[in-house]
This record gives structure tokens, sequence and C-alpha cells, in this order.
């Protein structure tokens, strides 16, 4: 994986919702790539499928069809914005069951904070960047407080002490 990996939405219609369907999507998802982080059965209101458009879910013709128990997916994967519009233009049997926050990479996040506040939607950053901020910002408070720690260990815990013998 090239790029960060960031979270989107995927909401499955209620017409669509059945547990066979939400099955086939989530192993088609997996043989696809995408890790799915979350999912769950929720029950949407026209007010809450009014805000997922504004947190760009493609629904502009079909805002009706979200209202009731949809099931929801939180997918990541690098580019996922992309690759999940990809993936849903490839299954034609997913169109008009599927609708997804993939205008733009950065609504994909909103959406899902929308749905879950307390989910973090921060981009897992690839493994260059992590070995940086670890380079740049955890080595040097690690170690210093790694070596503080050894040393009241070995001054209270030498194996190499001289016993002691009390008489």
């Amino acid at each position: 994986m090239d790029g960060a990996i960031s979270k989107s939405l995927l909401v499955v219609s209620p017409a669509a919702a059945s547990v066979a369907f939400t099955q086939k999507l989530r192993h088609e998802l997996y043989v696809a790539g995408f890790i799915v982080v979350r999912e769950e059965f929720r029950t949407l209101n026209a007010e809450l499928v009014d805000k997922l458009s504004q947190s760009g879910i493609d629904v502009d013709d079909s805002r009706s069809e979200l209202v009731g128990d949809a099931y929801l997916f939180v997918v990541a994967r690098s580019d996922v914005g992309e690759l999940l519009g990809s993936f849903v233009a490839e299954h034609t049997e997913l169109h008009g069951s599927v609708f997804i926050a993939r205008s733009r990479p950065h609504l994909g996040g909103r959406a899902v904070t929308l749905l879950f506040p307390k989910m973090v939607c921060d981009n897992i950053p690839n493994s260059v960047e992590a070995r940086e901020y670890v380079q740049e910002e955890l080595k040097g408070l690690l170690l210093s407080g790694l070596t503080e720690w050894l040393a009241h260990y070995l001054l209270e815990n030498n194996p190499r002490s001289p016993p002691i013998t009390l008489a």
C-alpha cells in the first residue's frame, strides 16, 4: 500500500439489506482488499440521510431509498475513495443498493464521523511516514525514559551485587 490508509462509509439501502446480501458484500470487500473496520444495522431517518448527503454520500436522486433500516460498513484502505467507487462500478449487482462517500476523499471520513462520532477517522500513515514519526517524535523521549528506568531498576535489582548477610 503506497499512501496513507483512510476510512470511508458504504451504506446498503434498506431494500437490499438482507443477511445474505450483506454477507456476500462483506466477502467481496475482503477479496477486493478492503478492511471492514465496523459494520452494523442502523435506522436512518430523513434528517440523517440529508446530513449524509451533505457529508459526501452520493444519494442525490434516491434519498427516500435510504430511509429505514440500512446496513453500514466502515471500510479502510489506501485511496479508499477511488477504489471503493471502482469496486461499486465493477459490481453491477450493487447499483442502486449501495451508496458510498466517494465524491471527495476527505468527505468519507466526515460521513463516518457523523454516524460513529467516537471513531477516530485520521489517516493511518504508511510505513515510511510511521518510521519518520517514530524517529522524530518518539525515539528521544523513549530513549531517555527507558534509560532512566533501566538505571533505577539496576540500582534496585543488581544481579552482580554482593550478597548481604546480616550478622
